[in-house]
C-alpha cells in the first residue's frame, strides 16, 4: 500500500495514549468526531508501522473486497455515509472471520446499530470527539515540528483562538510556514478556509429545510427539543436532531433532552448566516430566539437577541417585564448596559424602569446617580393622579427602594416594615421581593449595612412575623431569625444549637427559589463550622453546595462560591489551590464592582499570604473607599484588619492605626469574630498593640483569635524567605523577555546586542536561579516574584 505523506502531522497525545491502552485488548476501534477533527490523519499516523487496508463508505465496492494476506488493520472511513446496507453483513463477516485483524471505523456520526453488539461484548473501544482536541503541549509540538520560531505571546494567542481545533491548527501551521508571522488577517483567512471546507463537506449535504433549522439554532448555546420546536414550529425536530447525531457529531448532549453545538460548528453557523442570509432573515432568526427565551423565563438571553437586531422597543418592554421578576437576585451588571441604552425620557415615564435604574446605578457604586433616579421616582409619583394605577406602582417602588438602596440606612426597620405592609395591604399590591444579601455569603454585610439596626433586629419577636413575611416574602420572619443567629456568631458565640434552624431555612429557600437567602445561610453555616475547627465538614458542605448551584445554573453565585472555597483552602493550608483561583479572580483596577467585594477581600487575603503586600494594599484601598462611601461597618472592619496584617508584615507602623480603627469600629456592636477569625495572622498584632482604655472587648477579640489560631496554625502563614538572588539590570531585562517566550536571537535584536551577549546573560541567570532550562527559569521567577523583588530593590 502506498504511504501517504504525513509530514509535520501531530495528533492529540490523549488519542495516542488511549490507542496504546486499548490496542491489545480490543479488536475494533471507533473514532467518532466531527469534520475537521483529524480522524483520518490520526488513524493513519497511529497505524503507520502496520500493514493497513484503507476503505471508504464513499466507495462502496471497497467494502466488499476480500482482505489480502498479511493485513494487520483495516480502516473503514466515512461510516456516516454508509448507504448500502448490503455491505453491513459483509463487514460483519470480515470482522468475525479475521479475529487477528484490527478494524478502525471512522465516523462523523454516532455508533451505528450493527456495531453496538461489539461494544456490549467489550470488543469495541470508542474514541469521543473531545479526545481529538489538541492541548497546549500538542500545539507546541506542532510549532516545533514545523520548525517555526514565534514568541510565547503569539503562541498563547494562536492557541486561544484555534481552541485546539485540529483543522484550524493545521491551517495555522501551513500559513505560518508561508508567511513567517501571525496576524489577524491570516487568522481570518484560515477560518474562512476551514469554514468553506465544513460548508462543502457537511452543511451543503443537507437540504434547505435542514439548513434553515440549523441556522435558527445559532443564538442558542444549548437548547432542548421543545425550544427547537418553538423556533421551528413546522419541523420534525426529533427527526432532524437524530439525523444530525447520526451524520455529523455537531451536537453533544448537555443533559437529558438538552443539546449543545460544538464550538467550531456554532462559529461556522454564525459565519454562514451572515454570508447567506438577508438582514431581514437574520432579524427573524434572533426575534424567534428572543421569544423562545422569554417563554423559558431567560430574560437576559432574550435581551441579548433583541440587542443583536437593535430592537429598542422590545428591550424596553422586556426590561419593564423583567423588573417584576426579582431583579435584585443578580445579573445587575448584565442588565445595567441595557437600561443605559434606553433614552432617559423613556425611563422617566415608567415607575418600574426608574426603580430599577436607581437600584442598578447604586449597586454599580454610583450612589449619586442612584439617588438621582430615586428623586426622579418621587417627582413622577407626585405628578400622577391619585387614582392612577401607575401612581400605586410608583408608591410600591418607593417603599421598595427605601429598603433596598444600599445608601439608605433604614434606622427604623420595624416601623418601616409596618408601613410597607400596611401600604401593600391597602392598595392590594404585593411588595417587590427584597433581598438583604446582595449576593454575599451573609446578611449583616449584604445589600445594606445592618449594624445600626442590630439592637432593633435582635428584639423582633413572633408578634411581627406577618409584617416581615409580607415585606421580605414568604417566610421572611425566618430570614430575620437566621440574621439574629449570624449576629451571635459574629459576636463569637457558639451557635451549634441553632444550626438546625439554619439548615431548615436553607431547604425552605431552595423550595421557594430564593438562592440569595439560601447562599447567605450556607455562608453562615460554613463560618460556624470554621469557628468549631471542623474545616473538613466545611469543605464537604462547600463542595456539595457548589455542585448543586452549578447544576441548577445559578451562574451569578459561582464567583462568590469559588471565593468562599478559597478562604477554606487558606484555613486548610492548601495554598496552591487558593493560588490557582487568583489567576481567574476579578480585576478591580479596570472595573470595580461592588457585588464582587467578597471576592476582592478573598483575593487580598491570598495576596498577603503570598507576600504580594503592595498588590493587596492597592486592592484593599479600593474596597475601603466603597465601604466608607456606603458607611459599611463590617466591610470596613475586615478591610482595616487585612490592611493591618499586610502592613505589619511590611514593617510599616501604620498597622497600629489600622488595627485600632478596626477594634474601635467593632466594639460598639461586640463583633469579636469579625477580627478574631483571622487567627494566626492577627494574634501577633493583638499581642503587640497593647491597647489602652477598656480591655474587655480587646481581650475577647484576642481570646477568639487564639481559638482560631489553635484550629488553624498555618492560616495566612507568611511566605518562606525568598532566596537572595541579585540580578543585574540587564539580567532582569533578559529574564523578563525569556519569561515572555522570546528566543535568544529575538532578545538580541530587541536589546540591540550581540547574540553571544544574550547567551552569556541567560547562562548566568540559569546559574543564579539554579535551574536547567527556560521553563524552569520562568517558574522560578513567578514562584519567588523575582522581577518584582528586584524592581522594589
Amino acid at each position: 500500500m502506498a504511504k501517504e505523506k504525513t509530514n509535520h502531522i501531530v495528533i492529540a497525545k490523549q488519542v495516542q495514549k488511549r490507542f496504546d491502552t486499548v490496542w491489545d485488548d480490543y479488536q475494533i476501534l471507533f473514532f467518532q468526531a466531527p469534520c475537521g477533527y483529524g480522524k483520518t490523519v490520526s488513524a493513519k499516523m497511529l497505524l503507520k508501522k502496520k500493514n493497513v487496508s484503507y476503505r471508504s463508505c464513499r466507495q462502496p465496492r471497497s467494502l466488499l473486497t476480500p482482505l489480502a494476506p498479511g493485513i494487520e488493520a483495516v480502516i473503514i472511513d466515512d461510516l456516516q455515509d454508509l448507504e448500502n446496507q448490503n455491505a453491513v453483513p459483509a463487514i460483519d463477516a470480515m470482522i468475525k472471520t479475521n479475529p487477528e485483524v484490527h478494524f478502525l471505523f471512522l465516523s462523523r456520526g454516532a455508533l451505528p446499530d450493527f456495531l453496538i453488539p461489539y461494544q456490549m461484548s467489550n470488543t469495541l473501544a470508542q474514541f469521543e470527539p473531545q479526545i481529538f482536541i489538541l492541548d497546549r503541549d500538542d500545539f507546541g509540538k506542532c510549532i516545533t515540528d514545523y520548525g517555526l520560531h514565534i514568541s510565547q505571546t503569539d503562541i498563547d494567542r494562536m492557541y486561544k483562538e484555534a481552541n485546539g481545533w485540529p483543522a484550524a491548527v493545521t491551517l495555522d501551521m501551513g500559513r505560518l510556514r508561508e508567511t513567517g508571522h501571525f496576524s489577524g488577517e491570516a487568522r481570518m483567512q484560515i477560518y474562512q478556509d476551514a469554514y468553506a471546507y465544513i460548508n462543502k463537506e457537511v452543511f451543503r449535504r443537507f437540504d434547505r429545510n435542514m439548513r434553515t433549522f440549523l441556522l435558527r439554532l445559532v443564538p442558542f448555546e444549548s437548547f432542548s427539543a421543545e425550544m427547537a420546536h418553538i423556533v421551528c414550529p413546522d419541523t420534525d425536530v426529533r427527526a432532524y436532531i437524530n439525523r444530525i447525531f447520526r451524520e455529523t457529531s455537531m451536537f453533544v448532549f448537555k443533559d437529558v433532552d438538552e443539546y449543545r453545538l460544538l464550538e467550531p460548528f456554532r462559529d461556522f453557523l454564525h459565519w454562514i448566516m451572515y454570508q447567506e442570509c438577508t438582514q431581514e432573515e437574520i432579524k427573524e432568526i434572533y426575534y424567534r430566539a428572543a421569544l423562545c427565551f422569554e417563554l423559558q423565563g431567560d430574560y437576559l438571553n432574550a435581551l441579548k437577541c433583541y440587542e443583536k437586531i437593535h430592537n429598542t422597543q422590545m428591550i424596553s418592554e422586556l426590561l419593564i417585564k423583567y423588573s417584576g421578576q426579582r431583579p435584585d437576585f443578580g445579573y445587575y451588571y448584565d442588565l445595567l448596559k441595557y437600561y443605559r441604552q434606553l433614552p432617559e425620557e423613556t425611563i422617566k415615564n415608567n415607575a418600574k424602569l426608574i426603580c430599577s435604574m436607581s437600584m442598578l446605578e447604586s449597586l454599580d457604586g454610583d450612589y449619586e446617580r442612584g439617588s438621582y433616579w430615586y428623586q426622579a421616582l418621587v417627582k413622577y409619583e407626585h405628578r400622577l393622579d391619585p387614582d392612577d394605577q401607575e401612581r400605586i406602582e410608583a408608591g410600591r417602588c418607593l417603599y421598595y427602594l427605601d429598603f433596598a438602596l444600599p445608601q439608605h440606612n433604614h434606622k427604623d426597620l420595624v416601623n418601616g416594615a409596618l408601613r410597607a405592609a400596611a401600604y401593600a395591604k391597602g392598595t392590594g399590591q404585593e411588595m417587590p421581593v427584597f433581598s438583604l444579601t446582595g449576593l454575599q455569603p451573609g446578611f449583616l454585610s449584604g445589600s445594606k449595612d445592618l449594624c445600626p439596626l442590630l439592637e432593633e433586629l435582635m428584639s423582633i419577636g413572633e408578634d411581627k412575623k406577618a409584617y416581615f413575611d409580607r415585606v421580605f416574602g414568604k417566610h421572611g420572619f425566618e430570614l430575620i431569625r437566621v440574621l439574629q443567629c449570624e449576629y451571635r456568631l459574629e459576636c463569637g458565640e457558639d451557635i451549634s444549637d441553632r444550626l438546625l434552624m439554619g439548615i431548615s431555612t436553607m431547604h425552605e429557600m431552595q423550595r421557594q427559589d430564593r438562592p440569595d437567602i439560601e447562599f447567605a445561610t450556607i455562608g453562615i453555616l460554613i463560618r460556624s463550622q470554621i469557628a468549631k475547627g471542623d474545616i473538613v465538614g466545611a469543605l464537604n458542605l462547600m463542595q456539595n453546595v457548589y455542585d448543586d448551584f452549578h447544576e441548577r445554573g445559578l451562574k451569578v453565585y459561582m464567583g462568590n462560591l469559588k471565593a468562599l472555597r478559597c478562604q477554606l483552602y487558606l484555613y486548610h493550608n492548601e495554598i496552591e489551590a487558593a493560588k490557582s483561583w487568583l489567576k481567574t479572580s476579578p480585576d478591580s483596577l479596570t472595573s470595580f464592582k461592588t457585588l464582587y467585594r467578597f471576592q476582592y477581600l478573598t483575593k487580598a487575603m491570598i495576596q498577603i499570604t503570598l507576600g504580594k503586600i503592595d498588590e493587596a494594599l492597592i486592592l484593599l484601598a479600593q474596597v475601603y473607599q466603597f465601604a466608607e462611601n456606603g458607611d459599611r461597618t463590617i466591610d470596613r472592619i475586615q478591610i482595616l484588619t487585612l490592611m493591618a496584617i499586610a502592613r505589619y508584615r511590611w514593617n510599616n507602623t501604620l498597622w497600629r492605626q489600622n488595627l485600632s480603627d478596626a477594634l474601635e469600629a467593632a466594639e460598639p456592636y461586640q463583633l469579636v469574630a469579625v477580627i478574631g477569625r483571622y487567627g494566626t495572622a492577627v494574634v501577633p498584632l493583638l499581642e503587640e498593640l497593647k491597647r489602652k482604655g477598656r480591655k474587655s472587648f480587646y481581650d475577647a477579640v484576642k481570646e477568639n483569635a487564639r481559638k482560631y489560631a489553635v484550629h488553624y496554625p498555618h492560616f495566612m502563614e507568611s511566605p518562606k524567605a525568598q532566596p537572595k538572588i541579585h540580578l543585574t539590570p540587564m539580567e532582569q531585562n533578559v529574564l523578563r523577555l525569556v519569561c515572555q517566550g522570546m528566543r535568544n536571537q529575538e532578545i538580541a535584536d530587541l536589546l540591540n546586542v550581540q547574540l553571544s551577549t544574550v547567551k552569556t546573560h541567560v547562562y548566568h541567570i540559569m546559574q543564579k536561579l539554579q535551574v536547567k532550562n527556560r521553563t524552569a527559569a520562568r517558574e522560578a521567577a513567578e514562584q519567588y516574584h523575582l522581577l518584582d523583588l528586584n524592581e522594589n530593590q
